[in-house]
């Protein structure tokens, strides 16, 4: 059995989502897509593009989220300090 692939029609379709033939059942495909979801009745089939592909650019965001709010914090931390201890001053004189 072989299956034509349609290219998406117009630049609006997700760049994740590529939009192939109608088919009634998860099919295994060929190309470099390797999951396939059938979507409710209309059966459309979508190939979603190799996870792997974006997994370390989405770890190295996570963590320098990460490590961006933990200086936050910190910094939040001094500048409150820095306050407190201007207000101190401010009521001493």
């Amino acid at each position: 059995m072989k299956l034509k692939h349609n290219k998406p029609q117009s630049t609006s379709t997700p760049k994740s989502l590529v939009p192939m033939t109608s088919l009634t059942s998860i099919v295994p495909t060929t190309s470099s897509y390797p999951l396939a979801i059938i979507l409710k009745e209309q059966a459309s089939l979508y190939a979603f593009k190799d996870y792997n592909e974006n997994a370390p650019a989405i770890t190295f965001t996570f963590d320098n989220q990460k490590k961006v709010k933990e200086a936050v914090k910190k910094i939040a931390a001094k500048e409150s300090l820095l306050f407190k201890a201007k207000i101190a001053h401010d009521n001493y004189e």
